[in-house]
């Protein structure tokens, strides 16, 4: 009985080491999780804030981006269109428009400084017989051609009949008369001004003058056996 007594005792006293041994342990992880970091899966809200914020800012950088991209393109097929001479429209480009566009193209093209002083030099001529009345000097710039058609019989008789003759009781029955009674009273305003003139090539040898500001033309000379002469 004793015995027994003594072992129960043994048993307890041997425990309660046991526990006193363990008692540091315990106390040392429960210092270790006191200081373990919060779960990453855990927000603070102030993360939470940074991170939409965050979030935000990328979302516009990549919308900037592609608005950017956009219109770098239309900026680059607008560049491309008129390169290829694609037309920015589809409305036509009026008759008028194309005509003085190929006309400016074709003067670019058999624009001679050489020939155009020639030209300016027959229409000085031309200028100076009308101004004195000379009539075998504004001859010599005719062509033939041209001379016998605004002289003929038909042409006197169709102009003696217009107003402007007729009301003065004219009639044109030669060449001189034609000159003297129609070229003169007509083209001495454009004698006295014709150095202004416009002269635009149509062809290397055919050439058409205007009137520089109202641009109304006033003839056309072709060079013939190497002479530049009017022709209409």
């Amino acid at each position: 009985m004793i015995l027994l007594t003594f072992f129960v005792k043994l048993v307890k006293v041997v425990r309660m080491k046991r526990f006193m041994l363990c008692i540091p342990v315990i106390t040392f992880l429960s210092a270790a999780c006191v200081s373990l970091p919060p779960d990453n899966d855990e927000l603070h809200p102030n993360d939470e804030v940074q991170l939409n914020n965050e979030t935000r800012t990328n979302n516009e950088t990549r919308a900037n981006r592609v608005n950017n991209e956009t219109q770098a393109d239309v900026a680059n097929a607008a560049v491309t269109a008129t390169s290829t001479g694609e037309p920015e429209s589809q409305q036509e480009i009026p008759e008028q428009e194309r005509t003085e566009l190929s006309n400016r193209t074709t003067h670019e093209i058999y624009y001679d400084p050489v020939a155009e002083a020639d030209i300016r030099q027959a229409l000085n001529n031309l200028s100076i017989s009308i101004r004195n009345s000379n009539f075998p000097g504004w001859r010599t710039v005719l062509a033939d051609d041209y001379f016998s058609q605004v002289t003929s019989a038909e042409n006197l008789a169709d102009l003696s009949n217009r107003p402007f003759l007729k009301t003065q009781n004219i009639t044109l029955r030669t060449p001189q008369d034609y000159f003297i009674r129609v070229v003169v009273p007509s083209r001495t305003t454009w004698a006295n001004s014709q150095l202004d003139d416009d002269i635009e090539f149509l062809s290397a040898d055919h050439v058409r003058v205007y009137e520089q500001y109202t641009r109304h033309r006033v003839y056309e000379l072709q060079r013939i056996d190497n002479q530049w002469k009017v022709t209409n």
